[in-house]
């Protein structure tokens, strides 16, 4: 479908280091969506925003990843709800350094 296209585009532009293109793609595209793929682009959101894009961005992020999981829960899809728990894990672990003091969180 269109998400699984535009997820494709963000691969390739995040390969080539284009996060901010990435982020823009996804970010202004995403009230065409609701439902699962709304579910799909707030991941996709967040697994751009994790890494090399500032504390704000990885922030955000963390909430994208977790509004994720809830819409994830609710539709029953548990292979995503998975996904979007580990990309919340990874964000944890970046915001702490290590995954000793992300416990703590």
């Amino acid at each position: 479908g269109i998400v699984d296209a535009i997820r494709l585009v963000v691969l390739a532009l995040r390969a080539k280091g284009r996060l901010k293109d990435a982020h823009d793609l996804v970010y202004h595209q995403m009230e065409a969506f609701s439902g699962l793929e709304r579910a799909r682009m707030l991941l996709l959101l967040a697994h751009i925003n994790h890494n090399k894009r500032g504390s704000r961005n990885r922030e955000r992020a963390k909430e994208w990843a977790a509004s994720a999981r809830r819409l994830f829960a609710e539709l029953g899809e548990s292979r995503l709800e998975a996904q979007a728990l580990l990309a919340l894990v990874n964000i944890v672990i970046k915001q702490h350094g290590n995954p000793i003091n992300a416990v703590n969180e």
